[in-house]
């Protein structure tokens, strides 16, 4: 006979036991007497037994309560939208913001933007200063903390950029004003400058952790532009922006760099005017501090109408960001070359010249140049001597004729010719170590038809012999064959878009055949790449006025894009008035003479040079 069953403490298998065999069929299973007991809880047993007064009772309340219509799709879709949206605001406030790591070290960079430079990034400024960088350190913390308008010529390479981006920071982080703008030469160049700031701004681990209540804000972001509109602090939000040509600084009580500003805008009057930030304070605050850095551009220094036109952006919308009867805290870095004319600078390995021949003159050119085909003009010039700073072929009064008369056009050319390589080839330059140096390679146009034949003759009979290669520039468009896919004959030199074909024929004299389009390509971008970045080029002097008439001929070309069989070329068009361009050509023929004696940029010297494999003499044997 079996045990008495207790209906006030049955165990889970009593309990579907005794249900399951009441003559209804199976109307309880283990998953739903599972359920029950979680849903139920202790009002139905004690956790380990079950009251089947009590479970009933529990059955029936459930049974008998008010149901409620089933959600619909909508109501279902806006619960759902209002969780992930509560998700997002718990998940948008960045409190609470680190401790400051070290706040001695934080005053001492405060108080002194020397300190601040050394400390937070000794990466940048690896190398001692010298008394100029002292001197400009001086100037800008001056500036920054007392304002006044400075200028700061320093030479290229100086690290002049670098020390006005970080004083920028330093400005922003010390509160010492609410609104700092960077000028740039081009809207292009000042992105530029402002993104490098972002990035430091969020990487530089040492700066976050003595500047945490910026910094954290920042890193916080993850680069994601979208967050930075809903960011909050405590519930506040902290109403940072991280834009392209703008950034705000996080609004965080008691922080210095509460709400500051930095603007990035070019050398263009309504981006400059106009600028402002509405606070989350109701104030309304204009720019305080402008950097400028480098407000010409290559083709605005050859220019002086374009020159006049920034001087006077410099002098109105800029030094009237601050608002009517306000002043405008300043300071503006250009670059200088400073090299006096025919003085090489130190980094120099290669000297080349090119003559230009025309009916009227020769116009020749010498250009210095460092193994990585960074460039320096260092002379240039007229035979004869035109006496004059500006004047144009057609107007030349002082013409090969009038220094050797009676002699005819071949003869005038050729006595030219002679005189003028005398000058130059014969000449020593110093360079700045005092080390003596020569021309290396001289090239001469012989691409006038009239003088092709006296150019080869006299590059063969010149005393100069040694060093002279008659030129002949080739049209290679689009559709032509490149250098690069001729077939190499016995005797020939090929070089980068250059070749020296293996004498034949009556000029029984070495020449040069150059790719006429992808060398005025080369000589644009080189002058269009930022003074002390490798592969610059560059001219003497301080004065860009002096170079007027070497600009016009520098841009007296376009370019036009051209395309065919899967090749694209940029083709080189005289302007319409058909301005001179004499050294434009001499220029080029220095550049490819450069490349003749071994400059190269990097990458050029990476695709050129090829290892030979060395031959055994009992390999070769073996092979007959």
């Amino acid at each position: 006979m079996s045990d008495a069953i207790n209906p006030r403490k049955l165990r889970p298998t009593q309990l579907m036991r005794l249900l399951n065999t009441a003559g209804f069929g199976p109307v309880l299973t283990e998953t739903r007497l599972r359920r029950h007991r979680n849903q139920g809880g202790y009002l139905i047993g004690d956790g380990r037994s079950i009251d089947l007064f009590r479970y009933a009772a529990w059955l029936s309340s459930v049974y008998f309560e008010p149901k409620h219509e089933p959600l619909s799709y909508e109501e279902r879709k806006r619960r759902q939208t209002e969780r992930n949206a509560e998700a997002v605001r718990a998940a948008q406030d960045i409190a609470p913001i680190p401790e400051v790591a070290d706040p001695e070290r934080r005053a001492a960079a405060c108080a002194s933007f020397r300190v601040f430079c050394e400390t937070y990034f000794p990466h940048v400024f690896y190398l001692p200063w010298s008394e100029d960088h002292l001197k400009v350190i001086e100037k800008i913390e001056r500036a920054v903390k007392t304002g006044g308008l400075f200028a700061l010529a320093m030479a290229r390479g100086s690290g002049k950029t670098s020390i006005m981006q970080i004083a920028c920071i330093w400005a922003a982080l010390i509160g010492a004003t609410p609104f700092v703008t960077i000028i740039a030469a081009s809207s292009d160049r000042a992105y530029d400058l402002l993104e490098t700031i972002k990035t430091w701004l969020e990487t530089n681990d040492l700066l976050a952790a003595d500047f945490p209540e910026v910094c954290y804000p920042i890193r916080k972001l993850d680069r994601i532009v979208h967050r930075q509109r809903g960011q909050k602090y405590n519930g506040e939000p902290t109403r940072i922006e991280w834009l392209a040509d703008k950034i705000v600084l996080p609004t965080i009580p008691s922080s210095q760099a509460s709400g500051v500003v930095i603007s990035c805008c070019g050398m263009k009057g309504s981006d400059i005017r106009g600028q402002n930030h509405a606070r989350a304070d109701g104030q309304v605050v204009r720019p305080q501090l402008v950097m400028v850095d480098d407000p010409q551009t290559t083709e605005s220094a050859w220019s002086e109408s374009q020159s006049k036109r920034r001087e006077a952006i410099l002098a109105g919308d800029v030094l009237g960001m601050a608002g009517p009867g306000r002043k405008i805290a300043g300071l503006m870095a250009c670059t200088v070359n400073g090299y006096q004319r025919c003085v090489l600078p130190l980094g120099v390995n290669y000297l080349t010249t090119f003559i230009d021949v025309q009916q009227k003159a020769l116009y020749y050119l010498t250009a210095a140049w460092e193994e990585n085909f960074t460039g320096y003009v260092v002379d240039y010039g007229t035979w004869p001597d035109q006496r004059r700073a500006y004047f144009t072929l057609r107007d030349i009064q002082q013409t090969l004729a009038m220094v050797a008369p009676g002699a005819g056009l071949e003869g005038s050319i050729y006595s030219g010719l002679e005189a003028l390589c005398d000058q130059l080839l014969q000449r020593i330059y110093y360079r700045e170590d005092g080390a003596e140096m020569r021309v290396g390679q001289c090239l001469i146009d012989a691409n006038w038809g009239q003088s092709t034949d006296v150019v080869y003759q006299f590059c063969r009979q010149s005393r100069h012999a040694g060093v002279l290669l008659p030129a002949q520039r080739k049209y290679v468009g689009a559709s032509s064959v490149p250098f690069s896919e001729y077939r190499r004959k016995r005797g020939d030199r090929i070089g980068h878009h250059w070749r020296i074909p293996n004498i034949t024929g009556k000029r029984q004299v070495r020449h040069v055949l150059v790719d006429t389009n992808y060398w005025k390509t080369f000589v644009h971008a080189r002058l269009a790449v930022t003074m002390g970045d490798p592969g610059c080029l560059s001219l003497f002097g301080r004065d860009p006025k002096f170079h007027q008439l070497l600009s016009e001929h520098f841009v007296a070309e376009y370019r036009i894009k051209t395309q065919a069989q899967g090749r694209t070329v940029d083709e080189g068009k005289l302007r319409a008035s058909k301005p001179d361009n004499h050294w434009l050509d001499c220029l080029v023929g220095c550049a490819v003479g450069a490349s003749i004696e071994g400059a190269a940029l990097g990458e050029l010297k990476l695709a050129v040079k090829k290892e030979r494999k060395r031959v055994k003499l009992s390999d070769l044997r073996r092979r007959r």
